[in-house]
């Protein structure tokens, strides 16, 4: 019986990497973004921006001695070259959602639970090419083009082509939720307790390029490296239906009437901040943490918590900080923080984690005001290139709107859970 790698090398494959660049057709549209990040989770080793095919496949190649090598679903804009033209420097950060200005492409992302970083076996890993093909059956039956079936190394994608579709005003917000939508059907529908689907629906997500291998773990008999590769080859169709699908879906509007917002008492008064530990981490509906986002995030500490940062100390710190800030209680920012590093950061591997944790919120509490508020990571997000407010005159921040605009944020208060409405006022308290 053949295996998944019974026909998958472990060198990278320049033909396929080359078709990866072709299928993306980014170049009509802006550049593509490489980012190659340290087998371990261990940070960025380079990242580059490229308007040229063979460049391209050349930095990928030898990159990905090094690292996992990745690039971006969407196009990225072209005056974002000039950072890194057609090479791989040592940039602190790549492109974010706002700076996303097309949608050509979105991917489905399916992987088997397995320890962290370790690959697949080939039972898992045929596992999840069964579930992905299941997938890519439903979309046909749905009515869409059947997505270009890939093996990530360690998993499985499903790629659909969309006819280019522009970001600019409330289409930003529009596509947004259509893709978020659509990665949720494919959640609600294939995940299980040995599958997942990824979060990847945000426009500034970036995915393994086919035709590199991927370096998880040590690289076993029983668990090895492969080079992804198409199992369905790389025709690009470009699927009109499902771009209207996704423009579709409906967006969360603000409500009418902001005579009667939220029917919660403000807790303007520093006294009325929650102790620690009184708000929880959001859990799922069988009581497990909800790891896509455990409490309310702004895009960059999300980026933050998915992909952690060259500086792992700095990365765990911001995020107890963070969880701190949210007023979540020590045994449960341990308990967050530890995943967060068993999932890819790898910096309490072989420590004593919950002591160093303890030791980091310690330090965080010790800023702390009178009434026990904490203040985010905001700073030091920014000096990481993480967060470009009080960088760009043009950027607003995506939570402490208040500070921009009172009466939208005033209305807006109506969406917000009662435990997170302090926190988006506090600029102004």
């Amino acid at each position: 019986m053949t295996t998944p790698s019974d026909t998958t090398p472990s060198t990278p494959n320049p033909d396929a990497i080359r078709a990866t660049w072709r299928w993306l057709a980014h170049a009509q549209h802006g550049v593509s973004e490489v980012r190659v990040i340290r087998p371990g989770g261990g940070g960025l080793v380079g990242l580059g921006f490229f308007d040229a095919e063979e460049a391209f496949v050349a930095a990928c190649v030898e990159a990905n001695a090094a690292g996992n090598v990745y690039v971006g679903i969407q196009p990225r804009p072209r005056r974002l070259l000039e950072l890194a033209p057609n090479v791989l420097r040592p940039l602190r950060t790549g492109a974010g959602s706002k700076d996303i200005a097309v949608v050509t492409a979105t991917v489905v992302d399916l992987d088997p639970m397995r320890p962290k970083d370790s690959a697949s076996t080939e039972d898992e890993l045929a596992l999840t090419l069964q579930v992905a093909t299941a997938a890519a059956d439903w979309c046909e039956a749905q009515g869409l083009v059947r997505p270009r079936l890939m093996m990530s190394g360690n998993g499985a994608q499903l790629w659909f082509a969309l006819p280019s579709q522009s970001l600019e005003g409330e289409a930003h917000e529009r596509v947004q939720a259509g893709l978020k939508a659509f990665e949720a059907e494919f959640r609600a529908r294939f995940a299980s307790e040995r599958m997942r689907v990824d979060s990847i629906h945000d426009v500034a997500r970036i995915i393994k390029v086919v035709g590199t291998v991927a370096r998880k773990g040590a690289g076993t008999a029983e668990r090895p490296h492969r080079a992804a590769r198409a199992l369905a080859g790389f025709e690009r169709v470009e699927d009109a239906v499902l771009l209207e699908r996704l423009l579709r879906a409906p967006v969360q509007q603000p409500v009418a009437n902001p005579a009667r917002p939220a029917q919660v008492t403000l807790p303007l008064a520093p006294s009325a901040s929650a102790p620690q530990g009184k708000v929880k981490a959001r859990r799922t509906e069988t009581g497990e943490y909800d790891w896509a986002q455990p409490v309310e995030m702004c895009g960059p500490v999300q980026r933050l918590w998915q992909e952690g940062a060259e500086d792992r100390s700095v990365a765990i710190f911001n995020m107890v900080r963070f969880f701190a800030h949210k007023q979540l209680g020590l045994d449960e920012i341990t308990e967050l923080v530890l995943e967060y590093d068993r999932r890819g950061l790898g910096k309490l591997k072989g420590r004593d984690g919950v002591g160093y944790i303890r030791k980091a919120y310690e330090k965080v509490m010790a800023t702390a005001r009178e009434d026990g508020a904490v203040a985010p990571p905001c700073h030091s997000l920014q000096g990481m290139g993480f967060c470009r407010v009080n960088r760009e005159p043009d950027v607003r921040c995506e939570l402490y709107d208040v500070v921009f605009d009172i009466e939208k944020a005033v209305e807006a208060l109506a969406t917000v859970p009662a435990q997170d409405v302090e926190y988006r006022l506090k600029p102004i308290l």
